[in-house]
């Protein structure tokens, strides 16, 4: 296997993250031999060892990325997913902090729900003070993942949970709104039936702690904090949203699931881990149809490599070590569906596409209950989670307590060369780079569609998908997948707060697990660029807050933050102000003249033009250049160092906005929410995470 098998950007991913000296064949040999170390009889060692090698070094499969970092090298630490517990107690949130820098330096992503916390402002009877509230010892894990690098490969990532019901749940759901907060977060919340009927009804919801008075009433307007939930996920993302009821129904364990990890496609018990691995479904495709033989053969000998994966790890905790050797739980996922669907002639956006995520899904999770069921027979049956009441009326003899998941495949995917988890092509044809940087970078199906006599109306990206299309594909998945789908719904700038409250509904009514929206050109710094698009899809710049390709202001908030400066004119002063909403995003100026007259109705024209250029998504520094050096002889005929009314506005304008935006970026430059914190480059969203498509960098793997 040569390098020419890979793209130059799988090459330089490779040689970044998981090459040391090696060739790829060599890191798949690697990768092999360690897995089958479990095996005392060497010639069944090296059978496996061939079938792994072949599995991994063909791209039928590969592991997640702590598999392919670690494996046959000193820190043996494999799997992706944890899941701490944090107590109400100053001893047990020591432990999770100190658990948590452990985990990030063996190379593993975490997950918690802070909602075991009292709320701020409860007693607390050993001080006899106010507890500061979960979002207060958030920022602690925060700076914990700030100061260990994993493994010496990437910073760790993690998932903040808090439950509906929890009375801090305003400020949760707030709490990324200043995007310099809580950067080595996902956030969600963990939204019940309870709190879904109760906005149905349009009734108050009671929100509860148990280190709270119970007679003391406490409510909310289930509505309003649905809006707000939701208004905030199309302002820049987040929070997320888990349907916790629909988790924990489907769970196979008697114990109740709180968290899940950083993507949110594995919901995991406390102290519980699981390892992942991705199928290409792009490569099970013969003659426009499945390969129905040979895809069950890979799910075969990839179930088998996930639980070998267990048996040879070096957990980074004792108490993970047995939790995870008791439940064995496993997640077998795929990549390249948008891929298969354009080989077998389908369109993403189809009944038939839906309809084969079915069939697809339903596949894999049988023949992958079948693999785990074949080796409990070969290997023996861990009963330990089997014993209680609750399963035995519908326990299998299997030896994992779950056996798939969809997981985000950032780095994967570019490796293999496909589309990403379960999510439709972002685009056919990307520019990667910037300016007289750009490299073009086509997709492999695109380049070859004369040679495989694919249709051209199969090639439909992301954004000419209706976000309901990616519900369905979820929903789809989800009801064969025994975890979750981890999956980001790209939703067109136009969307409105309703729309993403409807998305919310949807994939709460169809089963789904848990739901990520991004709202096209909501973040800084904007993602990759279609070179399909043109100028419609470049980057939007902090200080704007709109989509680049939207034509309605955005509504202005109830609050905004600013300043007001007076400055001399040649008809008096004129008094300047600028406001800015609760993001940090221009908003509007309002610009009036002083008693002494001047051109009143002309200076509010003025303030209004700039506030409705603001909220449509103009940049600052494009209103600056439109004004500056406009001359009126009642200015420049008095020597006051301006030439007009609108020369004075930009001057107002360049001075302090400009100055702030340029420290502010000085200062907050490694932690933009959607620059990649290695080459500086913009991430795609996707399976819920965000990867870099200049260097490889993922969030999440």
């Amino acid at each position: 296997m040569g390098n020419d098998k890979f793209s130059s950007l799988a090459m330089r991913v490779m040689e970044k993250r998981y090459l040391r000296g090696e060739k790829p064949e060599e890191m798949f040999k690697r990768v092999a031999k360690h897995i089958t170390s479990r095996y005392e009889d060497k010639e069944l060692a090296q059978y496996w060892a061939l079938e792994y090698y072949t599995m991994m070094s063909k791209l039928d499969f590969l592991p997640n990325s702590p598999t392919l970092m670690n494996a046959g090298r000193p820190l043996g630490q494999l799997s992706a997913c944890f899941v701490l517990p944090v107590e109400d107690d100053m001893i047990g949130i020591c432990d999770a902090v100190k658990n948590q820098a452990i985990i990030h330096k063996s190379g593993g992503g975490t997950g918690f729900s802070f909602s075991r916390l009292r709320p701020a402002g409860a007693k607390v009877s050993s001080t006899q003070g106010a507890a500061s509230g979960p979002l207060s010892f958030m920022r602690v894990f925060n700076e914990m993942t700030e100061t260990v690098k994993q493994g010496g490969m990437r910073r760790g990532a993690n998932m903040g949970m808090l439950h509906v019901w929890h009375p801090d749940i305003e400020q949760f759901v707030d709490a990324k709104v200043d995007k310099t907060q809580l950067n080595n977060f996902n956030i969600s919340v963990a939204i019940t039936d309870e709190f879904m009927n109760t906005v149905v009804a349009g009734e108050r919801f009671r929100l509860r702690h148990e280190k709270l008075d119970p007679g003391v009433p406490n409510t909310v307007d289930a509505r309003a904090l649905f809006r707000k939930i939701a208004h905030n996920a199309w302002l820049n993302g987040e929070p997320g949203v888990v349907f916790i009821d629909n988790i924990n129904s489907k769970h196979p364990l008697p114990d109740l699931i709180e968290s899940t990890n950083p993507c949110g496609e594995q919901p995991l018990l406390p102290n519980e881990s699981c390892n992942l691995g991705s199928i290409n479904l792009a490569h099970f495709v013969r003659g426009g149809s499945v390969d129905w033989a040979r895809l069950g053969d890979t799910i075969r000998i990839a179930v088998r490599f996930l639980d070998d994966v267990i048996d040879v790890n070096l957990f980074p905790l004792d108490i993970i070590r047995q939790m995870t050797l008791a439940t064995r739980k496993i997640g077998l996922g795929v990549m390249g569906w948008a891929d298969m669907l354009i080989l077998l002639g389908l369109r993403y956006d189809s009944e038939e596409a839906v309809q084969m995520a079915h069939s697809v899904s339903q596949f894999i999770q049988t023949k992958a209950y079948l693999a785990s069921a074949e080796l409990a027979k070969e290997r023996g049956v861990y009963p330990r989670w089997a014993d209680d009441e609750r399963s035995k009326n519908d326990w299998k003899p299997l030896r994992n307590a779950t056996v798939t998941t969809i997981a985000p495949t950032g780095t994967l995917s570019i490796i293999a060369n496909c589309s990403g988890g379960v999510e439709p092509v972002f685009a056919f044809e990307m520019d990667r780079g910037h300016i007289d940087e750009t490299n073009r970078w086509i997709h492999p199906l695109r380049e070859r569609r004369a040679e495989l006599g694919l249709k051209e109306d199969v090639f439909v990206k992301s954004r000419d998908i209706h976000w309901s299309w990616l519900i369905k594909h979820q929903a789809a998945w989800q009801k064969n997948v025994c975890n979750a789908v981890s999956m980001t719904i790209n939703m067109a700038s136009s969307v409105s707060v309703e729309d993403v409250q409807d998305a919310y509904t949807m994939a709460w009514k169809s089963g789904c697990k848990g739901l990520t929206v991004y709202r096209d050109g909501s973040r800084e710094g904007q993602i990759l660029r279609d070179s399909s698009a043109g100028e419609a899809n470049e980057a939007v710049e902090a200080d704007t807050g709109a989509a680049p390709n939207s034509i309605v202001p955005r509504p202005r908030p109830k609050r905004a933050y600013g300043f007001t400066d007076e400055i001399q004119v040649g008809c008096g002063k004129l008094f300047v102000t600028f406001n800015r909403d609760a993001e940090e995003h221009a908003l509007e100026t309002f610009v009036e003249t002083g008693k002494t007259g001047g051109c009143s109705a002309q200076s509010a024209a003025i303030g209004q033009l700039i506030s409705v250029g603001l909220r449509s998504g103009i940049k600052v520094e494009e209103i600056i250049k439109r004004l500056r050096g406009i001359k009126c002889p009642a200015c420049t005929n008095k020597g006051l160092g301006i030439t007009s009314c609108p020369d004075a506005v930009a001057r107002v304008l360049q001075g302090k906005i400009l100055i702030q935006k340029e420290a502010k970026k000085a200062e907050f430059v490694e932690n933009c929410d959607n620059s990649c914190p290695e080459c500086g480059k913009a991430t795609v969203p996707s399976g819920g995470c965000v990867t870099c498509m200049e260097c490889g960098w993922s969030r999440c793997s």
